[in-house]
């Protein structure tokens, strides 16, 4: 009985209760370089997976990684589910509270089979052809142009949806055997899904419609937003500054995104 008692005192301790709470749910997708939850690679879980984990580890909290598709990511930040979203851009969602640090830097280009003459002209360059995008993408803040077309052809058979895991490898695939044109992805997702399915060499880049940050994501459901919030962005600097950053970089073969916190808008639109 004693035992219990002293049991049950440790559990009701303020210090246990507060270091029950120190928890954070992170929601990853499948976006490699920056997060490969599908590639069972433990020494490699992605560049800002590794640096999130890094951060909030520094700070006392026990992290929890959950590997879900990205639009169900994005909806289970914004109710609650996760407390955080590690890649999204400040179009994305209305609702999440965003980092002021940058979590990476994407440069958004077509790519399509070696042999196809098509090229992106605008618009009206895409009438004629079937492009795919994964459900949750918006392109609206590199090209208002492009992500209303997409959301004006949900329904005509233009444009193929895609969702689930290995969804950027499934859309190249579906280029390489014809049932798409094309498919705009950033630049370092090409990179990776292509040369791990080993199809690198059957594509060639097109056009790049633009650019622009990716910023961490926190739900409004939960008074510690803030909190993790100011903990994430003060980890980035606090990497940066160490050199940490750096070594997670070079592990992928990646530079710093430092640089680059402007978006670039689409030279269509």
């Amino acid at each position: 009985m004693r035992l219990f008692f002293f049991l049950l005192g440790i559990f009701l301790s303020p210090a246990w209760l507060q270091a029950k709470g120190k928890e954070v749910k992170i929601a990853l997708f499948d976006f490699c370089p920056w997060q490969c939850p599908d590639l069972g690679e433990p020494q490699r879980p992605g560049i800002i997976v590794e640096a999130a984990k890094a951060i909030f580890k520094e700070a006392g909290y026990r992290v929890q990684f959950f590997t879900v598709p990205y639009a169900r990511a994005i909806k289970g930040t914004e109710e609650g589910d996760y407390d955080v979203i590690l890649n999204l851009n400040a179009h994305t969602s209305q609702k999440l509270l965003l980092s002021e640090e940058s979590s990476a830097y994407i440069e958004m280009n077509f790519y399509l089979r070696k042999d196809d003459l098509w090229h992106y002209k605008g618009i009206p360059s895409l009438k004629s052809i079937q492009i795919i995008s994964i459900i949750g993408y918006d392109y609206s803040p590199i090209s208002p142009s492009y992500q209303k077309y997409i959301s004006e052809n949900e329904n005509t058979g233009k444009v193929v949806f895609l969702s689930g895991d290995n969804a950027s490898e499934r859309a190249f695939r579906m280029v390489l055997e014809k049932r798409a044109t094309t498919f705009n992805e950033a630049a370092s997702v090409f990179e990776y899904s292509t040369l791990k399915a080993g199809i690198r060499n059957q594509f060639k880049k097109g056009e790049t419609l633009g650019g622009g940050p990716l910023y961490a994501g926190f739900t409004p459901r939960r008074t510690s937003a803030k909190t993790f919030r100011n903990v994430f962005d003060k980890g980035i600097i606090k990497l940066r500054e160490s050199g940490a950053l750096k070594k997670i970089l070079d592990h992928y073969g990646v530079s710093d995104w430092r640089g680059n916190k402007k978006t670039i808008m689409s030279q269509w639109d």
